[in-house]
């Protein structure tokens, strides 16, 4: 009888901690993610938006893409009154909270470009401390260039 109930009490103490642990990872969720190609062999960037709508904290440390030889986390840090980018090891992401992926502040810079058609969504896998990867594509943003070219007109 103690065997059995020992046994059942590792059971539901497992099942409990595997439940928690699966609970804490379901609700990291992406948005309004979009990509710009970087202009010959410059960096490219995504910007867009991660939710933790889980009950933990989580931190990003790694996304990855076949679709580019390395992809890093990057943030801008005042330094001297002056502002620059620096590449940082992760991006924390607090219970319920969103980050947001902007120009001048957290962002992801693509390197070493492997895609012949820059018009073709892109697979990204985002890694998380607590074990979680999210697998999402991402659309290059339309007339990023032109855009760009326009805003920056006789500068």
């Amino acid at each position: 009888m103690k065997k059995y109930l020992f046994a059942t009490a590792l059971v539901v103490f497992f099942s409990t901690q595997l439940a928690y642990a699966q609970g804490a990872m379901a609700h990291i969720m992406l948005s309004d993610m979009t990509l710009k190609h970087g202009i010959g062999a410059r960096p490219g960037v995504i910007h867009g938006k991660i939710h933790n709508h889980g009950t933990q904290a989580v931190r990003l440390t790694a996304v990855t893409s076949p679709s580019f030889g390395r992809i890093e986390l990057h943030t801008h840090i005042k330094a001297d009154g002056v502002m620059r980018m620096r590449q940082v090891a992760g991006f924390d992401l607090a219970a319920g909270a969103t980050l947001t992926l902007k120009p001048g502040g957290h962002h992801l810079m693509l390197f070493d470009h492997k895609i012949d058609d820059k018009n073709a969504p892109v697979s990204l896998q985002l890694v998380f401390d607590n074990g979680q990867k999210i697998q999402h594509m991402v659309s290059p943003r339309a007339n990023a260039m032109q855009h760009d070219m326009m805003h920056h007109k006789g500068h």
